[in-house]
């Protein structure tokens, strides 16, 4: 379908939000849905400007997807109801979302300040609950707090974020004798972020979003889903998501610093794009990004103002093309450890420094170094 988006009026616009259609975890596997630009096929995203007096053609997609398993087919009718929903909101270059919780949000979640939230309260895992694990970052919200890996190793405990063992209230070191509790405690199957949302902090989803299922389940058990961080988000903490259950990431275009194990140990399968805004890449960010022998990122775009990028970043297993380190990266761990065969080379800058392994990458299991190709 081929849309118009027209601004008749005479301010700019921007959108502030978008509202995509749900489909089931079934739905997904044969179906695909997309609104993207016409003339550069980009998705539209919350800040994208529409000038006044502008119109923009849109492109909206509903197919099959190419390759589908017949068991994943339907095996009855379906009707399928699909909407998109974009907000608007005035735009000159300095206004900023700013909106006060109702007084349901207000019970809902534990509040550090008016535009920070720290958790959930017993009524908000019961509403969590009662919208089949959908969980709703009201707008206005700044800051997901998290909590340190310094403070769980002295105390034992998550206190902060949506984590099932922050909302099962329990001690990590008893994790082995409370796999029930930890189930059940993973209530968060999917999560709505907030265009005003900034930073999300340390360990603020460790093993959620179905996570949890990844340490005491087979492979069958593991979930599948998108996670896809809102452009407003310019920090993800340490531990942000790792653990969590998704197979598909998308980052935030003004994304900035990716802290340490932020999206490490969880199923993925793409080619992974690291924006031009990202400035910190943290030790293991992405590492153990595959939880089978078969699955793992498989090509690696890094964006060209990266400057850090820590120990063990990408340690996955199936990058088979060139890895190009751009020269602003300044410095560089031993970021590429594969699990198997060393399969890829890797090409950087001249004053790029490689800070571990005398200047070269481990291959642990291909018993091979990897030495880059240095550019001029």
């Amino acid at each position: 379908y081929n849309v118009d988006l027209v601004n008749e009026g005479s301010i700019d616009a921007e959108i502030s939000n978008i509202i995509t259609p749900t489909l089931t975890e079934e739905q997904e596997k044969y179906l695909e849905f997309k609104v993207a630009y016409s003339d550069t096929d980009k998705e539209l995203a919350i800040g994208d400007l529409l000038n006044k007096g502008e119109t923009k053609h849109l492109t909206i997609t509903i197919r099959y997807k190419d390759e589908i398993d017949p068991s994943d087919l339907p095996k009855d009718k379906q009707t399928i109801s699909l909407s998109y929903e974009l907000t608007f909101t005035q735009s000159d270059g300095e206004s900023t979302v700013t909106t006060t919780p109702g007084e349901d949000e207000k019970e809902m979640f534990v509040w550090e300040s008016d535009t920070v939230i720290s958790g959930l309260t017993d009524y908000g895992i019961e509403k969590v609950k009662e919208n089949g694990g959908h969980l709703v970052i009201p707008e206005g919200v700044t800051e997901i707090a998290g909590t340190s890996m310094e403070e769980v190793q002295e105390t034992g405990y998550i206190t902060k974020g949506f984590s099932p063992i922050a909302i099962g209230k329990i001690n990590i070191n008893d994790l082995n004798q409370s796999e029930q509790i930890l189930l059940d405690a993973d209530i968060i199957k999917s999560v709505t972020f907030p265009s005003t949302l900034k930073k999300i902090g340390d360990m603020a989803f460790h093993m959620a979003l179905g996570g949890a299922n990844y340490s005491f389940s087979e492979e069958e058990s593991y979930l599948t889903g998108k996670l896809i961080i809102p452009d407003s988000v310019e920090e993800v903490g340490n531990y942000a998501f790792a653990y969590s259950g998704f197979t598909s990431l998308t980052l935030s275009d003004n994304l900035k610093t990716i802290g340490d194990f932020a999206f490490s140990y969880y199923e993925l399968s793409q080619d992974l794009v690291i924006p031009d805004s990202v400035i910190t890449i943290g030790e293991w960010a992405f590492g153990h990004t595959h939880q089978t022998d078969k699955n793992g990122i498989t090509s690696l775009t890094i964006g060209k103002n990266v400057k850090t990028i820590g120990d063990n970043a990408f340690y996955c297993h199936s990058i088979t093309s060139e890895i190009y380190v751009p020269d602003n990266v300044e410095s560089i761990g031993d970021a590429f450890d594969t699990y198997e065969n060393c399969k890829f080379t890797v090409s950087i800058g001249k004053n790029t420094v490689i800070t571990t392994n005398d200047g070269r990458f481990t291959c642990y299991h291909g018993h091979n170094d990897v030495g880059p190709t240095i550019r001029d």
